[in-house]
């Protein structure tokens, strides 16, 4: 085999699956977090919700901002996690089941 055909073997991709999957998960729940965070943060001020809550909290309006964004983004990447999990397909076992015939 010469060097031009060892140039032209498919290679393996430099990424994994699971590194495929989390990209993935991590994209899709930072563009849901940022529409959350828009429509959460048109209707309601975060200084003024610092003031509403049971502890004394000072709150600049940033950090609030900030708090929420990384709240919703946290939320939405425990969404696309389970739902990734979920769609994950079954392993097989050896033996056969009652439905497996």
């Amino acid at each position: 085999m010469n060097n031009f055909e060892q140039d032209q073997s498919p290679e393996k991709p430099a990424y994994s699956a699971r590194l495929h999957y989390a990209g993935a998960m991590l994209w899709a729940s930072f563009l849901a977090a940022c529409i959350g965070s828009m429509v959460f943060f048109a209707m309601f001020d975060p200084a003024q919700l610092a003031t509403i809550t049971t502890w004394q909290v000072t709150l600049s309006r940033e950090w609030g901002y900030t708090i929420g964004f990384f709240a919703f983004w946290l939320l939405t990447l425990l969404s696309s996690g389970i739902t990734a999990f979920l769609l994950a397909p079954c392993k097989k076992s050896g033996k056969a089941g009652k439905h497996d015939k």
